[in-house]
């Protein structure tokens, strides 16, 4: 059974309107901010569209022996990414000096995460509104132990003695090759997107154990370091597990042909296409569009919400003032939820749309103002070329 301890607190309306009074502050920010998140995505959803777009107009090259004529330019390349280096990782065990070691394996990139069975608090709370304005609030914490990749620092828990979490005695890791080809094309490995990792099946081909006990309590997804089993793990407890993305893998890679190295590719908004995937070129793309379009609605949401909920908290203190008898406060918050989020689907629909604009207008202003430089340095350059041909 988990751990259970319940506070009860009560908190008068002059404090309750206090701190209405400071969200109204928390409030307005979340407001003001709110289009900024809209406008920026805007903006952020466009330039990536447009990088799209470009990838998808790129030349598809073969990278054992690439089109010349593309030099500079955004390509495709298809090809198999190699390298010669080979990749290997290895923790101690806690407690000793033995080592369970992952052998070298040909990977261009070899990732470790770590879980820790920790303590984990969560708390819940149910308030009653009295008449009055008051409020009772009744917290109920609750402990439980559970794996964890980032375990919480029990010191901030609200009741820290008798959960306390040791320290996570095997960090995450990862690391990458330095260097690697697609075919004839050398890579810069430190900037290259690579494909998406898969997991590395723990057998005695990719791992060695120091003693046959810690060979039996691992499994082939995981590598256990504690004092009880992956079934029935202690306080501590660590289990480790890797993945990796292999060498000699097909791809279809995005860059700048530059020479005999596929580079990055930066185009005129500053956008940075560099990067690696499995499917053919049309499948790469069409999963660019599909993360972008992703992106754009989920930041469009948190906008959303952080207006909606800014709104809320703009007309917080009335509700909490109404609490004096609190079936009117509980009404209140309902038609104030309704119509702020009613404001806020129509200013946000309204933020989005002139936001579009506003970037494609400033992107045409741009492209206006350079096209008359251009003319007005032209048309001085026939000017001076008529004076000298009458002279």
């Amino acid at each position: 059974m988990p751990d259970q301890f319940t506070q009860t607190t009560q908190v008068g309306l002059g404090n309750r309107l206090m701190n209405s009074i400071k969200g109204v502050v928390v409030g307005l920010l979340l407001f003001v901010v709110s289009f900024g998140v809209l406008y920026w995505n805007e903006g952020r959803a466009g330039r990536a569209a447009k990088l799209v777009k470009q990838a998808a107009l790129a030349s598809a090259v073969d990278a054992v022996s690439p089109d010349q004529a593309s030099q500079g330019k955004l390509v495709a390349a298809k090809g198999t990414i190699k390298t010669s280096e080979t990749l290997s990782d290895s923790v101690t065990v806690p407690g000793t000096s033995q080592l369970v070691q992952i052998k070298a394996g040909n990977y261009l990139k070899l990732l470790r995460q770590t879980e820790m069975f920790a303590w984990k608090e969560t708390s819940k709370t149910d308030t009653q509104k009295n008449t009055g304005g008051s409020e009772t609030q009744n917290t109920t914490y609750t402990y439980t132990k559970e794996w964890a990749s980032e375990p919480a620092n029990s010191s901030e828990f609200k009741i820290p003695a008798g959960h306390e979490n040791p320290a996570l005695a095997v960090p995450k890791n990862e690391s990458t090759v330095t260097a690697a080809t697609l075919d004839s094309l050398s890579l810069d490995m430190t900037s290259l997107v690579l494909p998406a990792s898969q997991k590395l099946a723990l057998t005695p081909a990719t791992a060695a154990y120091p003693t046959p006990a810690l060979a039996q309590a691992g499994t082939s997804e995981f590598v256990f370091l504690g004092k009880g089993t992956l079934a029935t793990p202690q306080l501590g407890d660590v289990r480790v597990q890797y993945s990796y993305v292999p060498a000699n893998i097909a791809v279809t890679a995005f860059g700048k042909l530059d020479g005999t190295a596929l580079s990055p590719f930066v185009d005129a908004n500053n956008g940075t296409l560099y990067r690696a995937f499995t499917g053919t070129k049309d499948e790469a793309v069409a999963t660019m569009k599909s993360e972008n379009s992703t992106m754009t609605w989920v930041l469009r949401l948190v906008g959303f919400i952080m207006m909606w909920v800014g709104l809320g908290m703009l007309f917080g203190p009335i509700s909490t003032f109404l609490d004096i008898l609190p079936v009117a406060g509980s009404i209140s918050r309902g038609l104030i939820g309704v119509a702020t989020f009613l404001v806020a689907l129509a200013l946000s629909i309204v933020t989005i749309i002139v936001s579009m604009i506003v970037h494609s207008l400033i992107a045409v202003i741009i492209a206006g103002v350079v096209v008359v430089v251009i003319a007005v340095l032209v048309m001085k350059g026939v000017f001076k070329k008529g004076k000298m041909a009458k002279a």
